[in-house]
Parts: structure tokens; C-alpha cells; sequence
């Protein structure tokens, strides 16, 4: 064997080792089997390593095209990944969502929804919710979500367990340095199945029923249904 062609069989020993294993691989280029894995890592056909292989590890690993340069040494890899896999993460656009550890950590823990039912004659709500390390929401009714941290607002979705139905409460970032926050509830109305806003808050504080409805202040100016002539004229389109 060449010995160009034994380096460059030697370097992709070296990454399949140290930088994803057999399932990675499979999973990116699609092969179904290890098969083409041992073929890839046979030395007496380093020929396998084709163009689209060495492209494929650059886009799916970011493993860069410069380490296959027959002067680049094994040992120099690390170094040179490394750099090109920061450089990589140092220029990415930044995407929505993608993590505030300072808010995040401000609301691990347990939080108290507060919000009026629609149901008219109803005592307002009182939802107990966990938010864990990574995101996750779960209330004491065993309906789980997860929440979603923007720039300015952020958000808690979750899925009803029973009805399949979202309920999402939208929130500003900046009222969370406080113990108590406000938040706009989108949801399904009891029973009916209609859309319908909420005005509610969220509290690390168990507030009883009269200090809520002290709180929420008036019904009807915390809650709206959706008008179901409007309904009626949108279905008709």
C-alpha cells in the first residue's frame, strides 16, 4: 500500500474512534448495516473514502477537509478539528430558542398558575407546575410541556393529557427576576372545546381563594372567549 493511501486510511481509523461511533456514521450517510463501516475502515481499500465521504464527515461532524491533506500528521488532528469545530460554533446564526441559562435557572422549580376557569360560577384556577433543568414542564394534573426561552418573551407549552389539546402561557422575561409574573393564557374552554384567553400569574406563593380573586380582580376583564359568530362567518369561506 501507498503509503498515502495507508495515512489517509489511518485517519479515518482515527475518527471514526475518537470522534462518532458506527451508528453516527450510519445514520448520516444512510447505510443500513456496519457493513460499509468495516469496508470504510479497511486499510487495502482506502479508496472507499471518497469525496462525498470526506464532504458528508464535514457537514455532519464538522470533521474539515484540510485534515486529509497528506502534510497534515495524525497528531496534528485534535488541534486542527478542534479549532475549526469552535470556529464553527462561534459564527452559527443564532436560531429562536436556543437557551438563556440565567432565565432558565430563575425558573427551575415549582410554580402556581393562577387564572380563572371558564366555567361561569367557577372558583379561579390553581395549577401547580415543575420546571426542570432542561426545559421541562410537567403540572400536577400530569400534563407535560416544555418551555421555550425567546429574547424578549418566553413561552410554556403543554399538552392536555386527556382532551390531546395545547395550552401555551406566554410570559415577559424580565418580570421572572420577581417572585410572581404575569402570563397570557391561550387554551380550550372547558367543556365546549372553544378557544379562549386567559390573564393570569404565575406565583411561588400558594395564594387561597379569596387573595386570588383579590388579585385577579374582575372576571371579565381577564378572560375572552372567542365570538362564535365569528366562527360562523370564517367557516363559510
Amino acid at each position: 500500500m501507498r503509503e498515502d493511501d495507508k495515512l489517509l486510511s489511518q485517519k479515518l481509523d482515527y475518527i471514526l474512534d475518537h470522534y462518532m461511533s458506527a451508528s453516527d456514521v450510519a445514520r448520516a450517510f444512510g447505510f443500513k448495516s456496519n457493513s460499509m463501516i468495516t469496508a470504510m475502515r479497511q486499510t487495502s481499500n482506502p479508496k472507499v473514502i471518497s469525496k462525498l465521504h470526506k464532504d458528508g464527515l464535514e457537514k455532519y461532524f464538522n470533521i474539515p477537509l484540510s485534515i486529509w491533506d497528506k502534510e497534515v500528521t495524525i497528531e496534528a488532528m485534535p488541534t486542527i478539528i478542534q479549532s475549526y469545530q469552535n470556529h464553527q460554533k462561534s459564527t452559527a446564526p443564532q436560531l429562536p430558542f436556543e437557551g438563556n441559562p440565567t432565565l432558565l435557572e430563575r425558573l427551575v422549580g415549582e410554580w402556581y398558575a393562577y387564572f380563572y376557569s371558564s366555567q361561569i360560577d367557577a372558583l379561579p384556577h390553581t395549577i401547580k407546575h415543575t420546571i426542570d433543568t432542561n426545559g421541562k414542564v410537567e403540572d400536577e394534573n400530569g400534563n407535560r410541556g416544555q418551555l421555550f426561552l425567546g429574547s424578549n418573551q418566553s413561552m410554556i407549552i403543554k399538552e392536555a393529557s386527556n382532551s390531546k389539546n395545547l395550552v401555551s402561557y406566554t410570559f415577559t422575561n424580565n418580570q421572572v427576576a420577581y417572585a410572581t409574573f404575569v402570563f397570557t393564557l391561550t387554551s380550550k374552554s372547558d367543556k365546549v372545546n372553544e378557544e379562549m384567553l386567559n390573564f393570569g400569574f404565575f406565583s411561588k406563593k400558594r395564594f387561597e381563594a379569596d387573595a386570588i380573586k383579590t388579585l385577579l380582580g374582575a372576571k371579565e376583564k381577564m378572560q375572552m372567549k372567542i365570538d362564535k359568530e365569528f366562527l360562523e362567518r370564517v367557516a363559510v369561506l
